[in-house]
């Protein structure tokens, strides 16, 4: 059990019987009556988004969960195969938890799964990977305009912006958190 002014950014709780991550917290002293902290929540089985206030001395449950180091191995029909590196068991992730990461995973990236009674709560990806460019349009010589860039599609079908000089075949590294180009690899 926590109180309310030991709520973090990232801390994990059981709020309402859900499994909720803090995404923002702010302590807030009005002109009259007492203090609270002002929370945006994000239930993270069904990705909802809640806010809610709790008051200083307050106490929730704070949950504590398991991380794994796992490796992507493939993906077949609406499930995503991990292996533990520790144990070497082949895990079935459904896509729906996987979301929109499913852009960034390629076969033998290593991502931490976080666990909670043997169900994945939360996968965190590296802050940036590199993939290969799979298709992208030839640059035209004489586009010299600072910061030009055009589409680019990536190994995993993700589609993002590139600068010019970047061809099909090379290795870019792209930020997970943003989806963005960061460099070439």
């Amino acid at each position: 059990m926590i109180t309310g002014n030991d709520l973090k950014k990232g801390t994990v709780i059981n709020f309402n019987n859900s499994i909720c991550i803090v995404l923002e917290k702010e302590h807030i002293k009005p002109g009259k009556g007492g203090a609270y902290i002002q929370t945006t929540l994000r239930d993270l089985r069904s990705n909802k988004t809640l806010n809610n206030r709790f008051r200083s001395s307050e106490t929730v449950d704070n949950i504590r969960l398991e991380g794994k180091t796992m490796q992507f191995l493939y993906k077949d029909g609406g499930d995503f195969y991990f292996m533990d590196l520790e144990t070497y068991e082949s895990v079935p992730i459904k896509d729906t938890f996987i979301g929109d990461n499913a852009n960034y995973l390629v076969p033998e990236c290593e991502v931490e799964v976080d666990f909670y009674d043997n169900e994945p709560i939360l996968l965190d990806l590296p802050p940036s990977l590199n993939f290969k460019v799979a298709e992208t349009m030839p640059g035209a010589k004489g586009n010299s305009v600072s910061n030009v860039q055009k589409p680019a599609t990536l190994e995993t079908g993700y589609v993002l912006n590139v600068p010019l000089f970047i061809e099909e075949g090379e290795l870019i590294k792209v930020d997970t958190r943003s989806g963005e180009y960061m460099g070439r690899a």
